[in-house]
């Protein structure tokens, strides 16, 4: 529906526009995470008016990225989008680096920061570093073209996704110049026009997709449990690929001698 996009675009963005506004301008430093749980002796070493500002401003950042980098996912900008809402990594980053300036437990008598703190903060900017890993990983794969053969006696499909689907199980292979309404995107990759995983269509339903939708035609292979679109780098090659996987499953007296 159409109102969800402004909805999915909006929401993360107003909520943390909310929680930075409560706490920078209503001094509602209850909703700092970590200050909360403090005893009263140990609140007394924070400057939390100071931590406030901090953590608020940082919220309207984060916000305004996340914001604008959904938006650009919903306009098919996915490089874009996954670069912009990046950048609110290293902004926790030095949120959780610079909030150690307000609080004084976690500093020596000399006013350095305690080594405990430095391996927690350590610790957490590698999980960070780790979990933006993965993410870049995955949106690598899922940015590549779709590779397929057709070999001993199976059409394998490579990538996010991918599987063998042997040519005695399929019971149709179509060449179509028009992709289905994709509905929803129920477990899969979709960056801009690269199409990977388990999508709804309309008037097909459950179908796996590992194609480019600006780049027509797409082979459609159905077999009794799934329907697949497919299409490769280029029209030329999907259309050898049709006429191979067209020849491999007709019955063998309609086979071309040979």
């Amino acid at each position: 529906m159409d109102w969800i996009v402004p909805i999915a675009v909006a929401l993360p963005t107003l909520l943390l526009f909310l929680i930075g506004y409560l706490i920078r301008f209503r001094k509602q430093y209850g909703l700092i995470s970590g200050y909360n749980t403090m005893s009263e002796e140990k609140k007394k070493n924070v400057d939390v008016e100071g931590l406030g500002r901090l953590m608020g401003n940082a919220l309207f950042l984060m916000g305004f990225l996340i914001g604008a980098g959904m938006l650009l996912l919903f306009k098919d900008q996915g490089v874009a989008g996954i670069c912009v809402i990046g950048l609110s990594l290293p902004v926790v980053v030095f949120l959780l680096i610079r909030a150690q300036k307000y609080d004084r437990n976690d500093r020596a008598p000399d006013g350095r920061m305690k080594s405990r703190s430095k391996f927690a903060i350590a610790g957490f900017v590698v999980f960070l570093a780790v979990v933006a890993g993965g993410v870049g990983y995955l949106f690598a794969q899922g940015s590549q073209p779709t590779s397929a053969v057709l070999a001993d006696g199976g059409l394998k499909i490579s990538g996010l996704y991918g599987q063998t689907v042997p040519v005695a199980d399929i019971r149709k292979v179509e060449l179509v110049f028009a992709l289905p309404t994709v509905e929803a995107r129920t477990n899969g990759s979709a960056i801009g026009d690269l199409l990977s995983g388990h999508f709804r269509l309309a008037d097909v339903g459950a179908a796996l997709l590992f194609l480019d939708r600006s780049k027509p035609p797409f082979l459609y292979v159905e077999t009794a449990t799934q329907k697949i679109y497919l299409n490769l780098a280029t029209p030329a090659e999907t259309q050898t690929l049709y006429e191979s996987l067209s020849t491999a499953t007709l019955p063998f007296d309609q086979k071309p001698l040979g």
